[in-house]
């Protein structure tokens, strides 16, 4: 387990990183909050590279999210609050990650339009996710990008049907399925394309749209 009173080296920094998306990965989501906490709040964060400290950035997205979604029990929040998250803020915070056409700014992207729908904001999502559809075809391939373009393609199908949880489903159904095709365990892409499986993001869709 990853040594927590050892703090502030680059190196810590990088194998948190993979603690906190074992954390995802598994659903011990209070793993990944700690290790958001402890990361961020270390006196030694500013010091370190400015993709490594953007790169917690989209993870700290991540984690305000699933607290949106009641994922994360707020009794965890208490003694170690996290700062005050807004999407725009975020956004304007991550400029590298931004200009990164097959990388960390899927997981970008996808964040931003997740927030945008637990907001209910419709009429952005039509926006990004015209935009999203354009990334797709004109950056992903059947290569280490397959998994997110099949779950990006899925997200495309949210304002075509409606908003509706059954049509969605049914529209999205045959990319689903190609996700399904292309397991994890046997992508060639990097994790920090997919801080949390495009299954478990999925699932959070849908109820969204109940």
């Amino acid at each position: 387990m990853l040594d927590t009173k050892v703090t502030g080296s680059h190196s810590w920094y990088v194998v948190s990183f993979y603690y906190f998306i074992l954390g995802n990965y598994s659903k011990e989501y209070s793993l990944s909050l700690r290790l958001l906490h402890i990361s961020i709040s270390d006196r030694k964060f500013r010091l370190l590279p400015q993709n490594l400290q953007q790169l917690w950035y989209v993870n700290e997205a991540y984690i305000h999210f699933l607290i949106r979604r009641g994922k994360i029990d707020q009794k965890l929040l208490q003694d170690k609050p996290l700062r005050n998250f807004r999407l725009y803020k975020f956004l304007n915070d991550v400029p590298i990650y931004a200009r990164d056409k097959r990388g960390v700014n899927i997981s970008i992207l996808i964040i931003h339009v997740l927030f945008l729908l637990d907001q209910r904001k419709f009429s952005r999502i039509h926006d990004r996710v015209d935009a999203l559809n354009q990334y797709c075809y004109r950056y992903l391939r059947r290569d280490e990008t397959f998994r997110s373009n099949c779950f990006i393609k899925m997200l495309v199908q949210v304002p075509k049907a409606g908003f509706n949880r059954i049509r969605t489903e049914r529209y999205a159904k045959p990319y689903y399925q190609k996700l399904l095709s292309m397991p994890l365990s046997e992508s060639r892409q990097g994790i920090e394309m997919e801080v949390m499986p495009y299954e478990d993001l999925w699932e959070m869709v849908l109820e969204m749209l109940d």
